[in-house]
């Protein structure tokens, strides 16, 4: 296993601190870095998809009966060192509503801003995973999922969704041991050390 430089570590903190910082400026209420280790797969969420069946299934490529689930997160996991989180604050009346659409699609689009940012930074193996279908929220107006149905490449490069619902966080980890850690208006980030 090869030791990391003081270079490449500071360039990953300040990746990561920047990534935080990026979710806050897109529209996110709090953000914060993780270490992966501290994410849990837990097979079980993925059955709130399909029992009861969710009106997404099956109509986009990011959903289930076409992501790889909870066996593929627990392979892929291990590969990552770190986890950017963010939040975005909603009533629950508006996630009852079609007004959902819009907040998830500044999800994705904060969820995917963050991938490309990750790996022009050098970080080529950055995933970014967001809830919701993609059908829902960007190909609406369109007869079916091009992806699922011509297997044509997806009009609008949605990040990889649904999955998110297979990960839960270990409570300690947040927000004390996290890492860095921002809320909206905050004017400092705050590091803590494990």
């Amino acid at each position: 296993m090869k030791m990391e430089t003081g270079n490449e570590i500071q360039a990953k903190t300040d990746l990561l601190n920047d990534l935080v910082h990026l979710a806050i400026d897109e529209g996110a209420d709090g953000a914060v870095a993780i270490p992966a280790a501290a994410i849990v797969v837990v097979p079980g969420l993925a059955d709130l998809c399909h029992d009861p069946k969710c009106e997404n299934y099956g109509l986009s490529a990011s959903c289930p009966p076409y992501v790889s689930g909870p066996q593929m997160m627990q392979r892929l996991l291990p590969r990552f060192e770190h986890a950017i989180f963010f939040k975005i604050d909603v009533p629950t009346d508006i996630l009852l509503s079609n007004e959902r659409r819009h907040v998830f699609k500044i999800l994705h689009t904060i969820a995917s801003l963050l991938e490309r940012t990750a790996v022009k930074r050098g970080f080529s193996d950055a995933m970014a995973l967001a809830g919701g279908s993609c059908k829902e929220i960007f190909c609406m107006d369109q007869p079916n999922c091009q992806v699922v149905e011509q297997g044509s490449p997806c009009r609008h490069q949605a990040p990889r969704c649904c999955q998110i619902f297979h990960v839960r966080i270990r409570n300690q980890c947040l927000p004390v041991n996290g890492g860095c850690r921002v809320e909206n208006g905050s004017s400092h980030t705050k590091y803590h050390s494990r």
